[in-house]
């Protein structure tokens, strides 16, 4: 976390943007750990190219209701060479 938070400091986010981020970050890796691997398996990801896509990311929005973390990012297809 202390890099993440050098990452986030370097590219001038408020403390509240930091705060988002973390939190958006731990959301996400939750979310491909439950999604994308076998549930008794080990997962590993690289947070790079988490936040490299989410650069390339056409629109983020986050909202939290009822106790409950929302991220929907929107990247289209046609903009990528993936």
């Amino acid at each position: 976390m202390v890099r993440l938070k050098g990452f986030c400091v370097g590219n001038g986010l408020s403390r509240q943007e930091i705060m988002l981020f973390r939190l958006l970050l731990e959301e996400m890796l939750l979310s491909i750990k439950q999604h994308g691997f076998p549930s008794d398996a080990p997962a590993s990801m690289d947070v790079r190219i988490i936040i490299l896509r989410m650069q390339t990311a056409d629109a983020v929005h986050y909202k939290s209701t009822f106790g409950v973390n929302n991220l929907t990012v929107i990247i289209d297809q046609s903009h990528t060479d993936a």
